[in-house]
């Protein structure tokens, strides 16, 4: 079954509003697996090649995500698509609150790279992890989320900063603190004041947190193009589309999605792509080196990020014939130094397997006297050993709190990783 575009869109947009945090965007998609009938595993059961042919998901702290379709016997090949669940934001400090001019403030760290500005003068909500002490003394995880703005970080009028639209840069330790309310006292514990801030706040002393600072308002649709704005575009979009790809698959492949955190930070992490979660399970499901060496050699990984779509405003950032339009389709992601992962020979198979879905592709390449992002492909192609290529679909104002795509490139970015994971089978 292929989704229309309006139903699409309104199951991206719920996604999107339900995970402000990747260990929301984690339980979300598990959820969706489970239902469809996926297994769960734990990194700590005992379990490998042996197991019954079926799809299965594994999670690694709470913030990455992996499923796989298993076939039984001795699998020839892999077709693995890697995405990620995190995205830029502003984060609290682990002592944060403070009292300044009658005002009980939050001091924020940010987290990858930030576009700044847009955060200023936005309803700010509060969500993630938290870990407090249980009836016996032991760590219980908990899932918080305020659903409703604590606090924003207000600009300075312009009459007392003329300057302010001359390229003034932004300081987040002294300029971004976040107000919460008025105060006639001392700063709260953190721990009291989560409890009065967030619904359904668990009881027990806070041992620890991830939490993370979120635009409160809702992702929109804007007709009659169908571009969907919200935050966290970059990039669970890509998740949501290759889990709804995942659930289409065919389950007698043996076909895998490694949603990772840390991405925004380098990747280099226990629960990032530089990390062994896929490694493990591989090496698990395969456990003969031999054989494994040649099914790694014989697979293809799909790393599935957004792009950067052509600006009308600032067109003279892309290379000329390089410029992906919103719309118009998946992006393929090229770079010769290898930010992006990708050698000619996948890139033709992704091409043929477009063709024949359909499915029109756009290409990216940065401007050459420009730098170029980075992705997951190039670090899970070294740590896996297996041939990978960049996609993605066209976005504005990545790294914003408010970001721009087209949900017609997000359907179709869908239906070319089901053609993907359909052509393995």
């Amino acid at each position: 079954m292929i989704w229309g575009v309006k139903p699409f869109a309104s199951d991206l947009s719920e996604f999107l509003d339900a995970s402000p945090t990747p260990f929301h965007a984690v339980a979300r998609m598990r959820a969706q697996l489970v239902e469809a009938g996926f297994r769960t595993l734990r990194e700590t059961d005992d379990w490998g090649g042996d197991l019954p042919a079926g799809g299965y998901v594994v999670e690694r702290n709470g913030s990455t995500l992996l499923a796989f379709t298993w076939p039984g016997g001795t699998p020839e090949t892999l077709a693995l698509v890697g995405a990620h669940t995190d995205s830029p934001n502003l984060r609290p400090m682990p002592n944060p609150l403070g009292v300044s001019e009658g005002y009980l403030t939050l001091a924020v760290q940010v987290y990858g790279g930030a576009l700044l500005a847009p955060w200023f003068d936005r309803e700010l909500g509060l969500a993630g992890r938290v870990i407090v002490r249980g009836a016996d003394a032991s760590p219980e995880v908990h899932l918080v989320d305020s659903h409703r703005p604590v606090g924003l970080i207000p600009s300075l009028a312009i009459h007392l900063d003329r300057k302010v639209n001359s390229g003034r840069a932004i300081n987040p330790t002294a300029e971004m603190h976040v107000v919460l309310g008025r105060t006639s006292g001392q700063a709260p514990s953190w721990g009291d004041w989560l409890r009065g801030a967030i619904d359904e706040f668990p009881g027990g002393e806070v041992l620890a947190c991830e939490l993370s600072l979120y635009d409160a308002t809702p992702a929109r649709i804007l007709a009659p193009d169908s571009w969907i704005v919200s935050a966290r575009l970059d990039n669970l979009l890509s998740c949501h589309a290759a889990c709804r790809a995942m659930l289409r698959a065919d389950a007698g492949a043996f076909n895998m999605l490694a949603c990772h955190d840390h991405e925004e930070i380098g990747s280099r992490s226990w629960p990032g792509a530089q990390g062994d979660t896929a490694v493990a399970a591989i090496e698990r499901l395969v456990p003969d080196p031999v054989r494994r060496a040649r099914l790694l050699a014989a697979s293809l990984m799909l790393s599935v990020d957004n792009a950067h779509g052509v600006h009308p405003n600032f067109a003279h950032k892309h290379a000329a014939q390089h410029r992906p339009l919103l719309g118009g389709g998946p992006v393929l992601k090229l770079d010769e130094a290898q930010r992006y992962a990708g050698d000619s020979l996948q890139i033709a198979r992704l091409r043929l397997l477009a063709e024949r879905a359909d499915i029109p592709l756009q290409v990216f390449s940065v401007r050459p006297d420009m730098a170029c992002g980075s992705t997951i492909g190039p670090i899970s192609a070294a740590n896996l050993g297996l041939p990978a290529l960049d996609i993605g679909v066209p976005q504005w104002a990545m790294h914003s709190v408010r970001e721009s795509a087209s949900a017609l490139d997000a359907e179709q970015l869908e239906q070319l990783l089901a053609a993907f994971w359909s052509a393995a089978g």
